[in-house]
């Protein structure tokens, strides 16, 4: 079990060539790591059983099981409706019942969770830990933030880590700017809520050009989740702090296991070439170079389709706002 005090004790600040590295992952507890096994491990006193809702690939629905386990309590996991990831069987493996759902959109297995443990008695943590609980565990860990850093690097998924980041910042009157990098649905609405109410004059939000389920591989010096921090690497800048939030069980428990997944689930996929003299196939694959350049065009063209969008309905409001007369005027001279 937890030692006393090991929930508020800091996760400790690397530095590893021109970066720092803050390691939240080194939290461990039931055999899963990181900030949000602390949240989960709060939440889930006195409880009688643990009920939860996560994607397919979030390590949330795992944790929560580990958690359970550990508690020798029962526990029911809420998906959408698709094959099982590593996460997902290996929550399974300790007991968790697994309950899919089609659609599986976000609001739907969050609606069905809640319902379940109000049904069953059981205590629900939050989808994506969104909770105050969280907040509060995640603020107190900048605490060890070294004076040099100048810029903090934060993989932004639910939002809820960087809530808690925003207002530890905050709190201390450490004025440290952030770069969110975005690796799945748009957190701002959560954010409004949990973050300080200036929380944008302190973060600028990208996209991190890759799909949320899609694993990649990084050439960063330690092992990093590959859904999450892996896809911060490309925007890290010499003074700057990544925030590694946690790293998913089925990478950190066996590295031979992780890289051959990740090498399956690259955003490039591998291509073969038939050399005609020798009847030979040679394999290659993408530099991790191209790779990230890839995934700066592909923002790119994301970024200007949006403008495009956005042209679009400034003119069909302008349109709207105009007699037919008006408007046939207009656009003939």
């Amino acid at each position: 079990m937890l030692q006393k005090g090991s929930l508020s004790a800091l996760t400790p600040v690397e530095k590893i060539g021109k970066v720092w590295v803050k390691r939240d992952d080194s939290f461990s507890f039931a055999g899963v790591s990181g900030g949000k096994v602390r949240s989960c491990w709060q939440l889930a006193q006195g409880a009688t059983g643990l009920v939860t809702a996560g994607s397919r690939f979030s390590p949330q629905v795992n944790i929560v099981a580990h958690i359970a386990r550990a508690m020798s309590i029962p526990c029911r996991c809420h998906t959408p409706t698709g094959k099982l990831s590593a996460e997902l069987l290996a929550a399974q493996s300790v007991g968790a019942d697994i309950v899919q759902h089609k659609p599986g959109y976000n609001s739907v297995i969050v609606a069905r969770a809640r319902k379940d443990a109000k049904k069953r008695g059981w205590r629900e943590i939050p989808f994506g830990m969104e909770c105050d609980e969280a907040v509060e565990q995640t603020a107190k860990q900048v605490a060890n933030i070294p004076k040099g850093v100048k810029r903090l690097v934060v993989p932004v998924g639910s939002g809820m880590s960087l809530a808690g980041i925003l207002h530890g910042l905050r709190n201390a009157k450490r004025p440290i700017p952030i770069l969110g990098v975005k690796v799945g649905a748009d957190p701002t609405k959560r954010l409004d809520k949990f973050a300080p109410d200036d929380w944008q004059k302190k973060c600028t939000l990208i996209d991190s050009g890759v799909s949320y389920s899609e694993a990649i591989e990084s050439d960063f010096p330690i092992q990093l989740d590959p859904i999450y921090e892996a896809k911060c690497v490309e925007f890290l800048k010499p003074g700057d702090l990544l925030w590694i939030v946690g790293i998913r069980q089925s990478v950190s428990g066996d590295q031979s296991v992780a890289k051959t997944r990740n090498k399956k689930k690259m955003v490039t996929p591998k291509a073969t070439a038939t050399n005609t003299k020798s009847n030979a196939v040679v394999s290659y694959r993408p530099s991790k170079t191209a790779i990230r350049f890839i995934s700066r065009i592909r923002r790119s063209w994301q970024s200007a389709f949006k403008n495009i969008l956005d042209v679009g309905k400034t003119l069909q409001e302008a349109k709207d706002k105009l007699t037919s007369a008006d408007w046939h005027s207009m656009i003939t001279h």
